[in-house]
């Protein structure tokens, strides 16, 4: 029998099924492939198990359903190869840093002039080696005022140089964004409106000097 896990319980599936798994620092993905009949059943479990263990389905068509349980999804997608299992469990990443009424990433420290009514710190990615990306929900300020406070520390704190800085387009995603960089650093902010707040997204990418860069010649 194959047997995978998902989250707090093990299934076990047929013989005749064969599953690839690939590693996210958020989750997994799952390739499962075999007999018709047997990737039909094993669709089948995967939710029941998912169900039994408090997650509740949000969307569900003929040849998809995603569930959810807090911040954790599961996404089953069936297609003509098989079945696709995207696990997705953020707890396993670090939270990003508040302290009262500032935001904190990589050494960078946003004070914002007028406290918010509240923020709600999300998670850290790190896309690359050098790239982190973290989200706070911040209640009581305008999206605009956001990215631009951030914009004014990283200029005042790491002497960063503004780049482009948008509105939204007419008719486009209803996103704020800003830049700053130097020749080591690359920055952005963007931020979106949601109900009751603002989600605030912070991109760094830092590349660090080699310490062989100041070794003798």
């Amino acid at each position: 029998m194959s047997l995978i896990s998902l989250f707090d319980s093990e299934i076990e599936f047929a013989p005749t099924l064969t599953v690839e798994r690939l590693e996210f620092e958020d989750g997994c993905n799952l390739e499962i492939a075999g007999p018709p009949d047997e990737l039909k059943t094993a669709s089948g479990c995967l939710v029941h198990a998912a169900m039994t263990d408090g997650f509740a389905v949000v969307e569900e068509a003929a040849e998809r359903i995603e569930l959810v349980r807090a911040e954790q999804r599961i996404l089953v997608i069936a297609h003509e190869d098989g079945l696709t299992v995207d696990l997705r469990d953020p707890l396993r990443l670090p939270q990003a840093a508040v302290s009262g009424s500032a935001i904190m990433l990589r050494g960078l420290k946003v004070e914002f002039p007028i406290p918010p009514e509240e923020i709600i710190p999300g998670r850290i990615h790190r896309p690359a080696p050098n790239s982190w990306r973290a989200q706070w929900r911040i209640a009581g300020l305008g999206p605009e005022d956001v990215v631009t406070t951030v914009l004014d520390a990283l200029e005042v704190q790491r002497s960063l140089n503004r780049g482009a800085r948008f509105a939204p387009a007419e008719g486009g995603l209803p996103y704020w964004t800003g830049e700053a960089s130097s020749t080591s650093e690359f920055w952005k902010a963007q931020a979106s409106t949601e109900t009751g707040c603002v989600l605030l997204d912070l991109w760094a990418t830092i590349n660090e000097p080699s310490t062989s860069d100041h070794g003798p010649r």
